[in-house]
């Protein structure tokens, strides 16, 4: 079944073989064919009475191999046949557990995920990890995947592990892509809770100019801090970001913020030796 081998497959039914015998992993010759996306064996096994709500111990059902491998037509098929769309894998330290439509997602199946949508997949449910597929998306790049889910519904603002949001997530990750579909979808600009990091210093911590750009051009507060006092100024500083210094100063950055320890932004530059900093901050009026 794995190697596509119908007629082997066939012949090997014919005999009585039991179809729904899991191998050492608990994955069935059903599981095999759909994670390598051999559909022309899927027919003969789910005629012999191969289940497609078949599940390894893990939780890990033929579904999940479907979506995994992207394959829509195996998705048509399992779903029509009566497979679980929204069931999850266990969970372990480590190792989230997961849904078929999670596993699209991370793996760019635009196809499958379309496919696991319109069929009712849940959007925005969250996995152990906390991240919704959106999440997924945002870190993944993919524009179309990311649409196809909020065309359906998805949360534009769930949030994740940290009360991180998919546009923090695309704006860690260097995703303009992601970060201008959602900000024209009305995101947060500055969604994060009171003490972790915004979209905005997750840019610049990134060094994603254009990125950082866009969001003060959407209003981001250059002066939220991060839980240690922090801002995204300090940041720019740090990493001797001289152009982020400048960008962030031309938005209202305080060049005067002082970090829970004692740090002013003139302060950190002069330590670290930026002197082009020292001389716009100075220009700033720090």
């Amino acid at each position: 079944a794995e190697l596509g081998r119908v007629e082997l497959v066939e012949a090997l039914l014919a005999l009585e073989a039991n179809p729904n015998a899991p191998g050492p992993n608990g994955r069935s010759a059903l599981h095999l064919a759909a994670s390598r996306r051999q559909f022309s064996v899927a027919a003969p096994l789910l005629r012999a009475g191969a289940s497609p709500r078949a599940a390894a111990r893990d939780g890990w059902t033929v579904l999940h191999a479907a979506a995994q491998g992207g394959d829509p037509l195996w998705i048509g098929a399992l779903l029509g046949e009566g497979a679980a769309i929204d069931g999850a894998t266990a969970s372990s330290p480590g190792r989230p557990g997961v849904t078929p439509l999670y596993l699209a997602v991370q793996n760019g199946h635009a196809a499958a995920t379309q496919a696991l949508l319109e069929a009712g997949a849940s959007l925005n449910a969250l996995m152990t990890s906390d991240w919704s597929p959106l999440h997924l998306a945002a870190q993944g790049g993919s524009v179309v995947i990311a649409e196809a889910l909020l065309s359906r519904g998805a949360r534009v603002d769930a949030r994740g592990a940290h009360a991180i949001t998919p546009l923090g997530v695309a704006a860690a990750g260097g995703q303009p892509g992601i970060v201008e579909l959602l900000v024209e979808r009305g995101a947060e600009i500055d969604g994060a809770r009171e003490g972790t990091p915004t979209p905005l210093f997750r840019a610049v911590q990134g060094q994603h100019a254009d990125i950082a750009q866009r969001l003060l051009l959407a209003g981001a507060n250059p002066n939220l801090p991060r839980s240690d006092g922090w801002t995204p100024l300090h940041m720019a500083i740090s990493l001797g970001d001289e152009p982020g210094v400048q960008r962030l100063l031309g938005h209202d950055a305080d060049p005067n913020r002082i970090t829970d320890t004692g740090w002013t932004p003139l302060l950190l530059a002069s330590l670290l030796g930026h002197h082009r900093a020292v001389a716009a901050l100075l220009e700033g009026g720090a």
